[in-house]
């Protein structure tokens, strides 16, 4: 819950806002808090017969049963609201209605039985601190104004204008006091409510993290409320290595390394932080490296809080660690575990997203080969020796392929090509090429020879369709002979 401010229509007045925004548990406790203060009304008005029973005015009295009875009845559409979760209905400006009404209510009653001691004058202003509960700073303003008028109005009518204005001044200066301590403690609450939030949504975030930095954007804006600052910069370091700049906020480039210079080294090295051109650079340890939070010295003239600067630098850099884990774990259950290409999980995760971005500009060939004779290669020089082979044909093709295309080992000795962009012609030149060098050679010297299947995509097949294909073209490369690369339409 920020803060309210803003301005409404052309005139620079700041609008009528809450505190915070008014919904959830939040407006539920805020308005209970506020109607306990309310409540007092019937008490004073019992404690007022109570003290006093003659009426002074009866006109005074019936306005103060009609400001009552609507007062009550504002408060129960409140409630209804409240359980009915319609809070768009509770605008401040009837928050700021009730309040004064409520005021009244008390002011009124005071020149009903003509009580104007320092005790029922504290029930009078008691409806204000709503404001300082609730309310933004124009609303705490106006119910203040609508105070000094109340009590003015309810003294007035009973003592002289010298006694009139101290208690005026004196009631109203001491409620405003009270107001704005009540302000700031409320506000300090709220606010460290938010600053936990913000910290719970970054590590929320931090259990779906995978790519670091990338994945830090979602929550940069989090992570500046949190910290209370205006812009900062993430930097980590690898073992050994040398720091870089993981994201700078708002703007990518106000902290260059001109700026930065050593201190974000010198602050992993020391495993301090390191104050030094109105910059605060806070590091935290991590298993794989170092990382520092870069924050400037003051916000707004204020001293940043370094402790949360320290629990924020902790927290990405466990998320850090996690995000690389994760991103291993990734990329081991993606991969086939003696070869190091693709696994037949990951192609058949990727061919999907290629067909998507495929089309008639845009061609997609799939390719699929299998090792000729590989089963007599395993029973003759063992199967260390295949595995040996499987291992360097998967550098061999690895070497030739683009950084966009896709090797992934099928099963056994067939391994499957995924060449985005590659029409059927393009795909034969390349496999063709391979071919040439074999797959690899045998512990005599000999040549090791494969079979290849072409097939390219057709705009309309699916990815088993595709595959298929491939697949029927490589058998009949090797019905016609084997070492040879088809493509059947």
């Amino acid at each position: 819950m920020q803060p309210g401010g803003g301005t409404a229509g052309g005139f620079g007045m700041p609008r009528l806002e809450y505190k915070g925004e008014m919904e959830g548990p939040d407006a539920a406790g805020s308005l209970r808090s506020v109607a306990l203060l309310f409540l007092l009304a019937p008490v004073a008005l019992i404690v007022a017969f109570t003290y006093r029973p003659q009426v002074r005015s009866w006109t005074a009295l019936w306005v103060t049963v009609a400001l009552a009875v609507v007062f009550a009845g504002a408060m129960v559409v409140d409630y209804f609201r409240v359980r009915r979760r319609r809070f768009d209905r509770l605008r401040p400006s009837v928050i700021l209605f009730e309040v004064c009404l409520a005021t009244a209510v008390y002011g009124a009653l005071a020149v009903a039985v003509g009580i104007h001691n320092g005790v029922f004058l504290i029930v009078t202003c008691t409806p204000f601190l709503a404001t300082a509960i609730l309310g933004g700073q124009l609303m705490m303003d106006l119910a203040w104004i609508w105070l000094v008028v109340t009590i003015a109005v309810a003294t007035g009518v009973q003592m002289p204008a010298l006694d009139t204005a101290f208690i005026t001044g004196m009631f109203a200066a001491v409620f405003a006091v009270i107001g704005v301590m009540i302000d700031l403690t409320v506000r300090g609450i709220r606010y460290s409510a938010d600053v936990n939030r913000a910290l719970a949504e970054v590590a929320s975030h931090a259990s779906n993290l995978r790519e670091w930095p990338q994945g830090l954007a979602p929550i940069a804006e989090h992570l500046a409320f949190a910290m209370n600052v205006d812009r900062y910069a993430v930097i980590s370091r690898e073992p050994h290595g040398r720091p870089e700049r993981d994201m700078c906020w708002p703007n990518a480039d106000w902290a260059d390394w001109s700026v930065l210079g050593d201190q974000p080294e010198r602050a992993l090295t020391l495993g301090a932080i390191v104050t030094e051109g109105g910059l605060h650079a806070v590091p935290a340890r991590s298993s794989s490296g170092g990382l520092v939070i870069v924050v400037p010295v003051n916000v707004g003239g204020l001293p940043v809080d370094t402790n949360l600067a320290v629990t924020a630098a902790a927290l990405l850099a466990t998320m850090r660690d996690r995000a690389r884990l994760v991103a291993g774990l990734v990329d081991l259950a993606n991969s086939d575990a003696l070869t190091g290409v693709a696994n037949r999980r990951k192609l058949f995760e990727v061919l999907p997203q290629e067909l998507v971005r495929s089309g008639a500009d845009k061609p997609l060939s799939v390719v699929m080969i299998d090792l000729d004779h590989f089963k007599q290669y395993n029973d003759r020089f063992g199967h260390a020796a295949g595995d040996q082979l499987l291992r360097l044909f998967a550098e061999r093709v690895t070497a030739r392929l683009r950084g966009q295309d896709l090797v992934a080992r099928y099963g056994g000795e067939e391994f499957v090509l995924v060449l985005p962009d590659t029409d059927g012609d393009r795909a034969v030149l390349l496999i063709e090429a391979i071919r040439a060098l074999g797959a690899g050679e045998d512990p005599d010297g000999n040549r090791v020879t494969f079979s290849a299947g072409i097939a390219t995509w057709d705009e309309a097949e699916s990815v088993d369709d595709l595959v298929l294909r491939a697949d029927t073209s490589l058998y009949a490369a090797k019905f016609h002979g084997r070492d040879r690369v088809l493509a059947l339409p």
